[in-house]
């Protein structure tokens, strides 16, 4: 009887602990073209999150987590292409909002079928649910596009 209880005490230490979705907080905020060729095409693109840390504890998002997933049809894989990651580490202080980085492929828009991010935490169990981008649509980009192709390099001091 006793060796039950002992092992039952020890399978209940020891078994694996859930994934926490509502430390981390996300939404979306808006996009970001961060690079611009030199005939202005966009090179360089960001999808900037309001992430809210609603922990006790001050939290870092990392650049360099390799649990950075994409969202594509209810499945999720892994983004081994580098077009999609965190763009820099993000410092989240306890109970603070922070506005935070994905960087996104220079062709992204709302057409390309992602339906988010997640970012898994192994070390404190945590997953980071990013929604779904709402911008840039297609027109928006298009747009956009023409907009900064209305620049002459000349213009800008």
């Amino acid at each position: 009887m006793l060796a039950i209880i002992v092992g039952g005490v020890g399978w209940y230490l020891n078994r694996p602990k859930p994934w926490d979705n509502r430390a981390i907080k996300v939404a979306y905020s808006n996009e970001i073209y961060s690079t611009l060729s030199k005939n202005f095409d966009i090179s360089g693109m960001e999808l900037e999150y309001l992430v809210e840390n609603t922990t006790p504890e001050d939290y870092t998002l990392s650049s360099t987590q390799d649990t950075f997933m994409i969202l594509e049809k209810g499945e999720m894989r892994k983004s081994t292409s580098g077009l999609y990651k965190v763009r820099d580490s993000c410092f989240i202080p306890s109970r603070t909002k922070i506005k935070c980085s994905i960087e996104a492929s220079p062709n992204f828009d709302t057409s390309a079928g992602i339906d988010g991010f997640v970012v898994f935490d192994t070390v404190k169990r945590f997953r980071i649910d990013f929604p779904k981008p709402t911008t840039p649509t297609p027109e928006e980009k298009r747009k956009a596009i023409a907009t900064f192709k209305k620049f002459r390099p000349d213009d800008i001091k």
